[in-house]
């Protein structure tokens, strides 16, 4: 099977220059389904072959770059004011993902669009942060209370917070994974290993920002994952180039207990974007793999979910792979009886929504 252009044009962007007319319209229709136009844009401008290609190509590139440059002019903004928000409220406070990114003007961060703002706090003085953003203007983006509860109860963050005005989410986070989840970082540990950027901002050490990464995309459900598997891939060869991040990414993930999502990380990586690991690495990772059959069935999710093929993701055999992410996800987040609750009170407040005379609030 002829390999997908998208996946072609992020390992070689020199492929690019070969494509044709109808080939550049499949990749465009790809790159925006995975939010990656930009991404093409910036590796074919670091290559210096955006003259190589055709200027309507270039055009609508360049186009995704400006979209994504607005988007990054927003995050920066709402950085800018959630600090001046909490300013008087004695916080430390730790930025995740995409801003982390861009507050340390990674190179991958160039072109990156994202969704919403992501922060990290302790978790004994989360209310007192939501409270001081409620207080500047922002308001819950959920008002269900059983949602609400789910989320200040269950998960690794309180429910979305959202700012009518800028129209902008906030994500504010006191863990990287859901302490009811089958893995568990340590807290204390991110917090200790945090460095600070030159503004005077924290975030994650690196061996730790490409882990949160890894559980953002394989303890999920995959489906906006081969945007995340570049965000690793560009990550690791971001940070890989000093010879120490890769012995500390092993004893990071073994001291959080997340060593079978770092063997995952590297085997996707490798087996799709060809990423250069060093292979003591890989090695050192098989050690936490699993028993051969379910390694084997996460292998064949993964190149079928990862993999970006637009016409091929609503087939059977993707719908298949999908559902069982899907219900893997859920059983990684929670344990059996309270997953089974979870559900089941989620089922009701489908059908109430869906037979009239029912209310869905």
């Amino acid at each position: 099977m002829t390999e997908p252009l998208l996946l072609t044009a992020i390992k070689d962007p020199a492929s690019l220059t070969r494509l044709s007319k109808g080939q550049w319209n499949e990749l465009i229709r790809q790159a925006e389904r995975e939010v990656l136009v930009a991404r093409l844009y910036v590796a074919l401008e670091a290559a210096g072959l955006l003259d190589a290609i055709p200027e309507r190509a270039r055009n609508l590139l360049h186009d995704g770059l400006v979209q994504a440059e607005f988007n990054q002019t927003r995050i920066r903004f709402e950085m800018n004011r959630v600090s001046r928000a909490l300013r008087d409220t004695p916080v430390p406070l730790l930025l995740l993902k995409g801003s982390a990114y861009l507050a340390l003007d990674l190179p991958m961060a160039r072109g990156r669009l994202a969704s919403d703002l992501d922060i990290m706090v302790p978790r004994d003085q989360i209310s007192q942060v939501r409270d001081s953003l409620f207080a500047a203007g922002w308001t819950m983006a959920i008002t269900r209370a059983y949602d609400v509860h789910y989320y200040e109860t269950w998960m690794h963050e309180i429910a979305p917070l959202w700012h009518p005005e800028r129209e902008m989410a906030t994500d504010v986070h006191h863990t990287i994974a859901p302490p009811t989840s089958r893995v568990s970082p340590k807290v204390e540990a991110l917090w200790n290993a945090a460095r600070e950027t030159e503004d005077g901002q924290k975030v994650l050490c690196p061996a730790d920002m490409v882990l949160h990464a890894a559980v953002h995309l394989i303890n999920e459900d995959f489906r906006m994952g081969f945007r995340d598997l570049v965000d690793l891939h560009d990550l690791l060869i971001q940070f890989g180039g000093e010879a120490a991040f890769w012995s500390e990414l092993e004893s990071r993930a073994e001291l959080h207990g997340l060593g079978r999502v770092h063997y995952y990380m590297l085997g996707f990586t490798t087996a799709l974007l060809d990423t250069p690991v060093p292979q003591a690495s890989r090695d050192a990772a098989a050690r936490f793999a699993p028993p051969a059959p379910i390694a084997l069935l996460m292998g064949w999710l993964g190149r079928t979910t990862l993999t970006p093929r637009p016409r091929h993701r609503h087939s059977l055999i993707a719908k298949a792979a999908f559902g069982c992410l899907y219900v893997r996800s859920h059983w990684l987040r929670m344990p059996p009886l309270l997953l089974l609750r979870h559900l089941s009170i989620k089922a009701w407040f489908r059908v109430r929504g869906a037979v009239p005379g029912l209310s869905a609030s």
